[in-house]
C-alpha cells in the first residue's frame, strides 16, 4: 500500500498524507500518530534521504 511505502521513506510526508487520507478528526488522533512514528522499532535505522528518484524524461533529438 503506498501509504506504508510513504512511511518508510519520509515520516514527515507520511504524517501529512495520513491526516488527509485517514480524515483525523481531532489534534489527539494526530498526536497519537506521531508518537508512533517516534516510538523506536527494532528495524535497522534507514539512510536519510529518498531513494526515490524524479522521473528524468529521454530528450528526443
Amino acid at each position: 500500500m503506498v501509504i506504508q511505502n510513504l512511511k518508510a521513506a519520509d515520516r514527515v510526508s507520511y504524517i501529512r498524507y495520513a491526516s488527509v487520507y485517514r480524515d483525523f478528526k481531532d489534534i489527539e488522533t494526530f498526536q497519537n500518530e506521531i508518537s508512533e512514528l517516534l516510538e523506536p522499532t527494532n528495524e535497522p535505522e534507514k539512510k536519510k534521504g529518498s531513494s526515490i528518484r524524479p522521473y528524468t524524461p529521454k530528450l528526443i533529438k
